[in-house]
């Protein structure tokens, strides 16, 4: 029995939520460690652990991409955050 057409997304929304999801939270997790890495001084902790955390943190992010309905939201939410920890990676530098 096929899905009804009125609870499926269009292409372009499904694009940007799957695009959303995996390059704007491949940059958000990346900006959170550069965050940490700045704060932490013992650089040696953070390289043995980002690369687990980041990982779960970018899946965390993927899967958040795909609880709200609009992709175009998701995008502007990602970019707002991305600018803003930008900023603070800036200010800690």
């Amino acid at each position: 029995m096929p899905a009804q057409t009125k609870y499926l997304s269009d292409k372009t929304n499904r694009f940007l939520k799957i695009s959303a999801g995996v390059v704007g939270g491949y940059f958000l997790s990346i900006c959170f460690h550069l965050i940490i890495g700045l704060i932490i001084t013992n650089k040696s902790i953070l390289v043995m652990t980002s690369a687990y955390s980041a990982f779960l943190l970018w899946v965390a992010f993927l899967v958040f991409a795909f609880l709200i309905r609009k992709g175009k939201h998701v995008w502007l939410i990602y970019s707002i955050s991305i600018l803003i920890l930008s900023f603070i990676i800036y200010l800690l530098k």
